[in-house]
């Protein structure tokens, strides 16, 4: 059966002066347009040479599924939104982040099993895939934290049967384990990463996606302890659409990613709605699939 109804993203920018997460709504967001033939999800900015770029998942109607994509701002605006790394399976949540004088994304690709990174061969649109992480497994939206006791990560599990789990992940040497200790968190419903670890003042905390009542709801903010390899957190604050001003006539039901750099915050933002263009192609690929039972019986 088709859906009629489906979420659709956009995202959304502000400087980040002034910016306080305790005091979203007196910061007005700027709502960058999307296409006709896609939206985009999973906003992650970087400034290179004192210009923002922003990548993110891009969901195009006709393929179905996601792939990653930047745009850059300049004096007009922010440029049309360009793929730049496509795989036959989705991609999203580019986490983009710099390490040894290099650019690198870890994307959210769990129908390849793995955590794998791109570097950055030619920024910003060449990227080739250097290394494997982590394998045996579905993994979402992997999201890295660098302690004085080393770099450690989250990372969201997805199971067949059993209930999604959180893990905390520490890396050394290039090597990725998963940790098999005390996890408490704030719930099956809370667990999911919503962007880089934020800093507010001398404190940080982790961005968590609200599940509840649906995916994408808003966003949780928590305080987190790491003692390897156990891990605890406890809520701080939320963070919804009607907590948030933006410059478009539109009402937002949802918002499921927020990350930072030093000048800029970015967001993304969730409505529900009708879409003739994705009908039409799952309505395709819906009697392809159809069509080949028949031909292989």
């Amino acid at each position: 059966m088709i859906k009629i109804f489906e979420d659709a993203f956009t995202v959304a920018v502000a400087k980040k002066e002034g910016f306080d997460i305790r005091k979203a709504k007196e910061t007005v967001f700027h709502v960058i347009k999307n296409g006709w033939t896609y939206w985009i999800a999973d906003p992650f900015p970087i400034e290179v040479d004192g210009e923002l770029y922003i990548f993110a998942e891009m969901w195009r109607y006709r393929y179905l599924k996601g792939c990653i994509a930047y745009t850059k701002l300049t004096p007009e605006g922010f440029k049309k939104w360009k793929p730049v790394i496509e795989e036959k399976f989705h991609l999203s949540y580019p986490n983009i982040f710099r390490q040894g004088g290099k650019i690198y994304i870890c994307p959210e690709a769990n129908e390849s099993g793995e955590i794998f990174l791109y570097e950055c061969i030619n920024f910003p649109e060449k990227w080739k895939k250097t290394k494997i992480l982590y394998q045996g497994g579905r993994y979402c939206d992997t999201t890295f934290y660098r302690s004085p006791n080393g770099i450690f990560g989250f990372t969201y599990q997805l199971h067949q049967e059993n209930s999604d789990e959180l893990k905390l992940m520490k890396i050394e040497n290039g090597k990725m384990e998963i940790s098999e200790g005390k996890i408490e968190n704030l719930g099956e419903d809370m667990i999911r990463p919503g962007g880089n670890i934020l800093k507010v003042g001398e404190k940080e905390f982790r961005v968590v996606q609200i599940g509840v009542p649906t995916y994408g709801s808003g966003l949780l903010f928590s305080e987190f302890w790491i003692d390897w390899p156990n891990f605890k957190e406890k809520k701080v604050l939320s963070l919804y659409p009607k907590d948030l001003c933006w410059d478009k006539k539109k009402n937002y039901s949802g918002i499921h990613t927020l990350n930072e750099t030093e000048h800029y915050v970015v967001i993304d933002l969730k409505w529900n709605r009708v879409n003739v263009i994705e009908l039409f192609w799952k309505s395709i690929r819906k009697i392809k699939k159809i069509l080949k039972k028949i031909i292989s019986r």
